[in-house]
């Protein structure tokens, strides 16, 4: 398993907790000729892990996040290192606190989902991604959305496979100010005055 990544697109995955090693071990069988680790056949699905960075989820069924550390650590020798996921073409609508512990992610595709809400995107922000993806998302049709994230998540180099120019972090910040301003305005002005 020379490879980086480790690729689940297309399985049918809707669990990602209790069906990863299963498809783990389907996808990835020991080479011939090679034997399982000391005590058996049992051994080997518990010993046995991807040393990868990367992991695709692509083109399955998931909607819910939380078990996903769950289960990317029955495959991975160290999942909170893994640097890019690639969950588009799911059913996702709510990304949660799920990813807080993949703590190096840096590439994330969520592309052709159902996420709804700009606030939803709120825990993105934590991370220090480079590339995000989240076009094919009803999200993507809320006013201002490109200049939301750019200034959510600052260390972006690129959303929607678009590159993030000056231009954009100039007028994203300024949106920002702006919104802050018209926030501060009505606190001042008080509810009916």
């Amino acid at each position: 398993m020379a490879n980086k990544m480790v690729d689940y697109s297309f399985l049918n995955i809707t669990d990602a907790a209790s069906e990863l090693r299963l498809k783990f071990d389907i996808a990835f069988p020991l080479p011939e000729g090679k034997a399982a680790p000391a005590g058996g056949e049992g051994a080997q699905k518990k010993e046995r892990k991807a040393p990868g960075c990367c992991i695709r989820l692509a083109n399955n069924a998931i909607e819910d996040l939380t078990p996903l550390y769950q289960g990317v650590s029955t495959v991975f020798i160290h999942p909170a290192l893994i640097k890019w996921i690639d969950l588009s073409f799911n059913n996702i609508k709510l990304i949660g606190e799920a990813l807080a512990l993949f703590t190096e992610l840096n590439v994330l595709y969520l592309h052709a989902n159902g996420i709804e809400n700009l606030k939803d995107l709120k825990p993105l922000q934590s991370f220090n991604l480079r590339s995000l993806t989240l076009h094919g998302n009803p999200v993507e049709e809320k006013k201002n959305y490109r200049l939301f994230v750019v200034n959510l998540i600052p260390s972006l180099n690129q959303l929607d496979f678009s590159p993030i120019t000056r231009q954009d972090r100039e007028t994203a910040s300024a949106h920002s100010r702006a919104l802050k301003g018209r926030r501060s305005q009505q606190d001042k002005s008080g509810p009916g005055r």
